[in-house]
């Protein structure tokens, strides 16, 4: 009930349960126990936000190299 108390507090859509991540992150909080305490809004915006960025963009460099490596055949391989 919690969750779904949550998602229809910030208006979340329903099919937010079929991100790749949404199991991920429902595991780290449940590692933590009862009573864990989740990232403030400044964690969020700040230490958070810039390790998503910066693994966001070691990802966009990774295929950038890839790429120059392989041409479209990676593409083709990776299934994108």
């Amino acid at each position: 009930m919690a969750v779904g108390r949550f998602f229809f507090d910030v208006g979340l859509p329903a099919d937010a349960v079929n991100s790749f991540f949404f199991k991920p992150m429902v595991d780290a909080i449940a590692s933590q126990g009862v009573g864990a305490i989740g990232p403030s809004f400044h964690d969020l915006r700040s230490w958070i936000l810039k390790n998503v960025v910066d693994e966001s963009r070691s990802d966009v460099d990774n295929c950038r190299r890839d790429w120059e490596k392989m041409g479209a055949l990676y593409w083709w391989m990776s299934g994108i």
